[in-house]
């Protein structure tokens, strides 16, 4: 099972940025879980922002279910998984990171995933507006 990065955005996306010096390549295509209700346009707006900074991307549909933290109820919802190249560079590293922040924020996203290789990383665009707020916006 894959380790899974949480905890303030900052520092999960920073986790992330991290693991990308020079080119690095995951061993598996890097996937990104992005819910789909209400999100219409902006959905498609991220999809194709990622498929122009990573040169092409595949789509398919999927239902994501997680463990709701103030209800502790399951919530299950329908998801598009963006499937992307597997090979960053810091400058491509950071437009991606940066596309996904401008999304969970405009969607107001409680969560979205980041599956890179043997890693998950989640972010939401609560933590992200409160370190905007501290630094400003990237």
């Amino acid at each position: 099972m894959a380790p899974v990065h949480e905890g303030s955005t900052d520092n999960v996306l920073a986790q992330f940025l991290a693991g990308v010096k020079g080119s690095t390549c995951f061993t598996e295509t890097l996937k990104v879980y992005a819910p789909v209700a209400g999100k219409g346009r902006k959905l498609f707006a991220l999809e194709k922002e990622l498929t122009n900074i990573f040169k092409g991307s595949t789509r398919w549909h999927g239902t994501g279910c997680w463990e709701d933290r103030s209800s502790k109820k399951m919530v299950c919802e329908p998801v598009h998984v963006i499937e992307l190249g597997a090979c960053l560079k810091p400058a491509t590293a950071t437009a991606f990171v940066k596309a996904i922040k401008r999304y969970a924020r405009v969607t107001n996203q409680q969560e979205i995933g980041i599956d890179a290789g043997r890693n998950l990383y989640l972010a939401g665009s609560r933590q992200i507006r409160r370190a905007e707020k501290r630094r400003g916006p990237s």
